[in-house]
């Protein structure tokens, strides 16, 4: 983790003095007043690797090692017990670390050591924030998907729950309110959480599906279903673009027909072509095809009209491929013709 990042996370354990030692960073160990023996580190005992991924800590006196994360958890334990800190505070500068260690690349989060949702978020989740409105999501709408928002020290998000289809709340995503603030559009609670295992919206499928609609993001999602309220079609969510196996899997076992309706974006139509091609063989799949001069929108962008328009004018992959076929078929007889009649 950078060094600016480790020296935040320090100062919120009590850290004041910091001394650089190559690529470490030399302090008095913040667990002394529970592990030392004389209840301080008067000679600087802890050193913390920087650096990208993980930072190692390593205390020489009470040989505490393991992550920064680990030094949080253990720090917290006795805050808490002692009543300086509240488990919310553990929770934020957990969170903290976490994403700052995914944002260098390098870290891969092994699921054991996924976070549980924080509890602080949950808490946020039921208030309508303006933002929702502004993207004309009702304020029924977003009691029944369980948005929210959090005022977080760098910007106001709001909150979109990943809900498992038992009800479980596996993960948050919080999209910033300013999008001219330079930080992150999005960020995942709790990081590494494994979002290509769920469908987003699944929580509110109860039978199988005429007709499953696969959108990209969770505000799209949303959207979809609002105008979709008086229909028989429901939208679900791949919470990006790439989709895996597990949610292929799981449109193939709750639709009957699944309609592919990815941003008209280069991401969104390389993975929806990468969709198709998954389920084709296993599920009556169908296509939309966005109108002229829609070039790098997402269905949300359409409008209900257009959104409408595009969905009640799909065509069966079947169908889609026969005419690409038969367009590149004849366009070299369109030419010979052309050719035969300027002679």
């Amino acid at each position: 983790m950078k060094q600016a990042a480790v020296e935040y996370v320090l100062r919120q354990l009590g850290v004041s003095q910091m001394k650089a030692s190559g690529n470490q960073l030399m302090i008095a160990c913040p667990l002394a007043p529970w592990t030392h023996a004389s209840g301080q580190d008067r000679n600087p005992s802890m050193g913390v690797t920087l650096g990208s991924g993980m930072s190692v800590v390593n205390c020489f006196a009470c040989k505490f090692s393991g992550g920064l994360l680990s030094l949080v958890r253990e720090i917290g334990k006795h805050r808490i017990a002692d009543g300086s800190w509240m488990r919310e505070n553990v929770e934020q500068l957990q969170a903290y670390i976490m994403l700052r260690e995914e944002e260098d690349d390098e870290l891969h989060i092994e699921e054991e050591d996924i976070l549980p949702v924080p509890e602080f978020l949950i808490d946020g989740l039921g208030f309508y924030h303006p933002y929702f409105a502004k993207r004309n999501i009702s304020p029924e709408t977003a009691a029944l998907w369980r948005l929210g928002y959090y005022d977080f020290a760098e910007g106001g998000r709001v909150l979109f729950p990943i809900i498992a289809r038992d009800g479980e709340i596996i993960g948050i995503q919080a999209r910033r309110v300013d999008d001219s603030l330079g930080i992150p559009k999005y960020k995942n609670f709790p990081p590494g959480v494994k979002k290509s295992r769920y469908l987003y919206g699944e929580h509110l499928l109860r039978n199988k599906q005429t007709v499953l609609i696969a959108v990209e993001s969770q505000a799209g999602t949303v959207k979809a279903n609002q105008i979709l309220k008086t229909r028989e079609e429901f939208a679900v969510g791949l919470m990006g673009s790439n989709p895996s196996q597990e949610q292929v899997d799981k449109l193939v076992a709750w639709g009957d027909e699944v309609v592919v309706f990815l941003d008209n974006d280069p991401a969104g139509i390389k993975g929806g072509q990468t969709l198709v091609d998954m389920l084709k063989e296993r599920v009556y799949t169908t296509i939309v095809k966005y109108p002229p001069g829609t070039d790098g929108y997402d269905p949300d962008d359409l409008g209900e009209e257009g959104f409408l328009s595009c969905l009640n004018n799909r065509v069966s992959v079947v169908e889609a491929e026969l005419h690409k076929r038969l367009k590149s078929w004849l366009a070299p007889q369109e030419e010979r013709l052309k050719f035969e009649v300027t002679l």
